[in-house]
């Protein structure tokens, strides 16, 4: 069986390129570095740090590697014998800059001798070859989970979102391997509370826009965002404790790439003081699925705003803002457009959570409270010059929310959205006030 003319097009240009850099090449090599960086689950070790200096070399010379004989060859062969490359790199750059890139990844590979095997030139070719004939690309977005622990080392949502143990892989990929003082850890990564992360794999088609950078579409991201304030919010939903996060990562694991795979997304200011422990991973599966399915550009106004702001309540430096964002979830949920005074909205809140008459009573006395510290603490409206919470209200507030949003998302498809739901609540008040039961 013959070599592939593309296999052999790829190979001449390797030693073309020893040919006439053989002297600078061994220069380089000669000059490896070893760094070992400290993580809570143990250290990584790099012995290839050399890599980042052959690319560097080429990208030095990549005027006098782009005029070599073989290189521009590989490159017209490519573009006249196959479709799928000729329809994305019709101006030759992106070609280019990959070309230039798989060099460096056969000679970074082999560092430790510039003479490497067909085997070895096969490993990296094979991969090159794979995602230069394809037509789509791979794209991993994943977010650490700050005070995340689980007995699990995964938790399966679907097909193609899981939460799993942070992998030494992973670190690697967020590590800055160009930094003058050899790379450090992200400081949202450099905590013995990471430990986990949420993933979710998308495949995307490649567009002339997608050039050399391996970057995707706003369709894309959305889309990764959609899945990440998901999960986010069914966690929070499905379990007590706190769990933080502040940057998204997309990585694209391809030649189609080139050398930049990996973008830095900043989400959002980081703040936690728990940690979260699953109790029931089904539960949060059924969670994670529900808001998913959400498209929250067509959801009521009332749930969509509840869900920010439930969300905003644990990223608040001022524990005071986020009890007001709590309350103010809890008054949009159960008032929906009234304008309810404090015993009627307690009512409301009591009818909906308890079980029976004397949990219904404890609820409304607890909630009214509530209400009156509301009052205090955000006082501008009512004169209040309270300061400080108290010591469990934060939490109060948050377990009556929490409760509040499972019941509306759980059966907002039995009724004709919110309203339907709060308006069949009101006749039932005004039937049997306090012992009535949420109708089913």
């Amino acid at each position: 069986m013959t070599e592939p003319e593309l296999k052999k097009k790829f190979r001449g240009l390797l030693d073309s390129v020893l040919g006439e850099f053989d002297d600078d090449l061994h220069l380089v090599e000669q000059k490896p570095t070893k760094r070992i960086l400290e993580y809570d689950r143990g250290s990584i070790t790099w012995q290839d740090y050399i890599r980042p200096k052959f690319e560097k070399f080429f990208h030095q010379n990549h005027n006098t590697i782009r005029d070599l004989k073989e290189f521009n060859e590989c490159i017209d062969y490519a573009i006249e014998n196959y479709d799928v490359i000729s329809e994305y790199h019709h101006n030759r750059r992106g070609l280019a800059e990959i070309l230039i890139t798989f060099i460096a990844d056969v000679f970074a590979e082999n560092n430790r001798t510039l003479v490497f095997t067909d085997q070895e030139f096969e490993n990296v070719y094979q991969k090159y070859e794979t995602d230069l004939l394809a037509e789509e690309f791979p794209v991993r977005s994943f977010i650490p989970l700050h005070g995340f622990s689980c007995d699990d080392e995964e938790i399966e949502l679907d097909s193609q979102s899981r939460i799993r143990r942070v992998e030494k892989s992973d670190i690697e990929l967020v590590t800055d391997f160009e930094s003058p003082t050899g790379g450090s850890i992200p400081e949202d990564w450099d905590s013995t509370s990471t430990h986990f992360l949420f993933e979710f794999e998308q495949v995307v088609e490649k567009t002339v826009n997608s050039v050399g950078c391996g970057d995707i579409g706003f369709e894309e991201l959305d889309e990764a965002k959609h899945r990440i304030r998901s999960i986010v919010t069914a966690l929070r939903l499905a379990f007590p404790g706190e769990v933080g996060y502040s940057t998204h990562y997309d990585h694209t694991p391809c030649a189609w790439g080139g050398s930049i795979t990996t973008r830095t997304r900043t989400v959002r200011p980081l703040f936690y003081t728990q940690s979260m422990e699953p109790t029931e991973p089904d539960d949060l599966q059924y969670l994670y699925d529900m808001m998913t399915s959400i498209d929250f550009e067509s959801i009521e106004p009332n749930l969509k705003m509840s869900i920010e702001r439930f969300n905003s309540s644990y990223i608040r430096e001022s524990e005071r803002v986020a009890f007001a964002d709590l309350m103010i979830v809890a008054e949009a949920l159960c008032s929906g457009n009234d304008n309810l005074s404090k015993s009627a909205l307690a009512q409301r809140v009591a009818i909906l959570l308890g079980d029976n008459f004397e949990k219904r009573q404890d609820i409304f006395e607890s909630f009214s409270d509530l209400y009156d510290e509301r009052s205090y603490v955000w006082g501008v409206a009512h004169g209040g010059g309270k300061t400080t919470l108290g010591d469990d209200s934060l939490e109060t507030a948050r377990r009556y929310v929490k409760d509040l949003l499972l019941l509306f998302l759980d059966r907002r498809t039995n009724y004709d959205g919110h309203g339907a739901i709060l308006k069949s609540l009101e006749q039932k008040i005004k039937q049997n006030h306090l012992e009535v039961e949420f109708p089913e």
